[in-house]
């Protein structure tokens, strides 16, 4: 998939096949290119005729994305859409899905946002009957781009919401912080600042928590690098020092060892068996020192793993005491509101029944004038 070529707030991310983008301008198609195109379009027609239908797609796909690469999007567009043709006939939902995001991206670079927004509209339908999702939270995250360019920020806002819950679900931090991220630019468009700024706060605090996990498993993983390096050399110097003394006990009991290639028997032919006595003291004492050093390393490499798994757990104890506590909030914010709308209520029911008891006290008050011009008409009568 291609990525898209947009300038968007730094905190946005390239979100399954990457960012929308505006830029139309044509790039010309090298020689390789323009080779590997001719390549393409051949082995199609070769897989047409063998109705291998999706190694045909795949082609088509290949030749859509190269033209897409240098921004002819009427071509690319035409090939997406034959390979969205065969895959229809073979009823493949997650090539069709594939496809109809790289429309919607294809459009969208081409500023036409309606038609983006229909083809993220099925890709979103064929992920959400698939269960899929990693799918739904790209589509969902995806979608907001094209309608905040449409200025419909109410829907933007629904479905990274929806997008941030289950992202939530699935303990995915990477992905949260794309929804925050994005929940912020939308605020920020929609002109409601508080709330961008809210957004924008869980989007850092997500930022470095992920940055600094990154940060730390590449430190864990040199650091075991090193540690199983170590290990090997012990290993390695513990099977030479072996091997001495294996050749030492050989010569001592009478045998004759023969000459090899290997580089210790050759100096074992050169020495004294004195000095093959000396040195087989000698390192039997380094033996033993190596041994001891190779359970230190081994002691080292279980207590890390030890750490590395206390501190997985300790991570998603933290995220999950994270989102209560926010929960926790939105509930008593909830709350807080319900008990304001109570009140409010409540004060129009009593404005209501003044202004009912008011409105019968002028009823009945014209009522008594009334009475009281009629009387002496009626008096005259008489």
């Amino acid at each position: 998939m291609k990525i898209s070529k947009t300038l968007i707030p730094i905190f946005i991310f390239l979100i399954y096949g990457g960012i929308i983008s505006a830029q139309t301008q044509k790039f010309h198609l090298s020689r390789q290119d323009s080779a590997n195109l001719t390549a393409l379009k051949q082995k199609a027609e070769e897989y047409k005729n063998k109705k291998f239908f999706k190694q045909e797609s795949d082609c088509y796909n290949k030749i859509a994305t190269l033209w897409w690469e240098h921004n002819y999007f009427e071509n690319a567009v035409n090939y997406f859409n034959k390979s969205l043709a065969i895959n229809d006939r073979l009823a493949n939902e997650n090539a069709i899905a594939m496809i109809n995001s790289n429309l919607a991206l294809i459009y969208a670079d081409k500023g036409n946002y309606e038609k983006s927004l229909e083809y993220f509209k099925k890709t979103l339908t064929i992920r959400t009957i698939r269960k899929e999702k990693a799918g739904i939270i790209a589509a969902r995250i995806n979608m907001p781009v094209v309608l905040n360019n449409l200025k419909r920020y109410d829907e933007s806002i629904s479905h990274l919401k929806k997008a941030l819950d289950l992202a939530r679900e699935m303990n995915d931090p990477v992905q949260m912080r794309s929804c925050y991220g994005m929940l912020s630019e939308t605020y920020e468009k929609a002109g409601d600042t508080k709330n961008s700024m809210y957004y924008f706060g869980l989007y850092r605090d997500f930022n470095e928590l992920v940055e600094g996990k990154k940060v730390k498993k590449a430190y864990e993983y040199a650091k075991e690098q090193k540690l199983q390096k170590e290990l090997a050399e012990k290993e390695n110097k513990i099977k030479e020092l072996e091997l001495i003394k294996k050749n030492y006990e050989l010569i001592t009991t009478g045998k004759k060892l023969k000459k090899t290639e290997s580089e210790n028997l050759s100096l074992l032919d050169t020495i004294s068996e004195k000095d093959l006595k000396l040195r087989y003291i000698e390192n039997e004492k380094k033996l033993e020192e190596i041994k001891n050093k190779q359970i230190v390393l081994k002691s080292k490499l279980l207590v890390r793993n030890i750490i590395l798994v206390s501190s997985i757990i300790l991570l998603i104890l933290f995220i999950v005491v994270f989102f209560y506590i926010q929960k926790q909030k939105s509930n008593k914010i909830l709350k807080a509101k319900n008990v304001e709308i109570s009140q409010k209520n409540e004060e129009i029911q009593v404005q209501k029944n003044n202004i009912e008891k008011l409105l019968k006290e002028t009823v009945e008050a014209h009522e008594s004038i009334k009475k009281v011009l009629i009387m002496p008409h009626l008096s005259k009568m008489q």
